[in-house]
């Protein structure tokens, strides 16, 4: 059984050497990715690996720093796929708005 088929994964910090595993990992279970971080060009390497591997992504570029991208990449999200499964921060910040504040 595939528990991962069809899931919607958000991963913030897809374009560092961890998220990009996680992306390695999850592509072929045909999971569905949304891959966030600060570097576009590391950002579409990751989405074509996915889709290489039978899952459907996109990357939305992220500063960590600001609200309105973390509003944006949520509502992203949410517009692709109609919906969240999964949220892996790996973002190596310590700044993140509280979810519960949305």
């Amino acid at each position: 059984m595939n528990l991962f088929k069809g899931k919607v994964f958000v991963i913030l910090g897809a374009d560092s050497a961890l998220g990009i595993e996680v992306i390695r990992a999850l592509a072929p279970a045909e999971a569905r990715i949304v891959a966030s971080g600060e570097h576009q060009l590391s950002l579409d390497a990751c989405v074509s690996e996915a889709m290489r591997h039978g899952s459907e992504a996109i990357s939305v570029p992220l500063d960590m720093c600001s609200r309105e991208d973390y509003e944006a990449l949520l509502i992203q999200a949410v517009h692709a796929y109609g919906r969240i499964d999964y949220l892996i921060l790996n973002t190596g910040s310590t700044f993140a708005p509280a979810f519960s504040d949305w």
